[in-house]
C-alpha cells in the first residue's frame, strides 16, 4: 500500500524507501529525512509535501516540510538551505498546528492541511503525524466557509469592471495586468460557488481542476 496513506506509528520509526520512486524523487526524500534528523532530533512528526512528495520534482525544486515539535518549542516558518537545496520549514507544536489549521480554513487557502493530507510521512512518533493527518483530511472534506454575501457582490462588481476595461484596452502590459486580475477574481468566485478550496500561484489551476 502507499506509504503516504499509511504512516509508520512506531516511536521514532521512518517509513521505508519507495522502491518504485525515480532516482531524483528518492534522493529528495532521503535528503528531507536527513534534514529532520539533523536539525530536529526531538521532532514528533515530519511530513514532506509539494512536488518532492508527489514525484514531480525538478533539479531546482525545494523541500516543503511540516515538522511537529514538542510543546516546549515554538511555532514558526523559516527558509533554510540544506545540502545545497532550499527547504521551506513549517514548525509547529500541537496547539500551534490547530491555530494554523483554523487560519488556513478562514483564508480558504489550506496550505498546511493539504501538506499533511497528501504529503509523505517521514517521521511519526506515537502517532503524532497520523493524528495531524486525520485532522487535515477532516478539515479538507468539510470544505471552506462561504464568502459573505457582501464580499461576493464586491468581487462580482470588480470582475465586471475589469472585464469592461479588458475589452477596450490596447496596451499589452495593461492587458496582461487586467487578465491576471480577471483570472484570479473569476477563480475565487467559482471556487466559492462550488464550495471548493482556493490557492495562489501555480496551485490555483490545480484547485480549479478539482473544483
Amino acid at each position: 500500500m502507499d506509504s503516504r496513506m499509511n504512516p509508520q506509528t512506531d516511536p521514532g520509526a521512518n517509513p521505508p524507501a519507495n522502491p518504485g520512486a525515480a532516482p531524483l524523487a528518492q534522493d529528495l526524500v532521503d535528503q528531507a529525512r536527513r534534514l529532520v534528523r539533523t536539525r530536529f532530533p526531538e521532532a514528533l512528526g515530519a511530513v514532506l509535501g509539494g512536488s518532492a512528495a508527489a514525484g514531480r520534482a525538478g533539479p531546482l525544486s525545494d523541500l516543503d516540510l511540516a515538522v511537529l515539535v514538542p510543546d516546549t518549542a515554538v511555532t514558526l516558518r523559516e527558509t533554510v538551505r540544506h545540502e545545497g537545496r532550499v527547504a521551506e520549514l513549517f514548525l509547529h507544536t500541537r496547539a500551534g498546528l490547530a491555530e494554523l489549521f483554523a487560519a488556513d480554513r478562514a483564508s480558504r487557502r489550506p496550505v498546511l492541511p493539504y501538506l499533511y493530507a497528501q504529503g509523505l510521512v517521514l517521521l511519526d512518533r506515537e502517532g503524532a503525524a497520523g493524528e495531524a493527518r486525520a485532522r487535515a483530511v477532516a478539515l479538507l472534506d468539510e470544505g471552506p466557509p462561504p464568502l459573505p454575501a457582501a464580499s461576493v457582490e464586491t468581487r462580482r462588481y470588480g470582475l465586471t469592471d475589469a472585464l469592461d476595461d479588458l475589452a477596450d484596452v490596447r496596451d499589452r502590459h495593461e492587458r496582461l495586468a487586467l487578465g491576471g486580475y480577471v483570472f484570479g477574481a473569476a477563480a475565487e468566485l467559482l471556487c466559492d460557488h462550488r464550495r471548493a478550496w482556493t490557492a495562489g500561484g501555480k496551485w490555483l489551476p490545480r484547485r480549479l481542476r478539482a473544483a
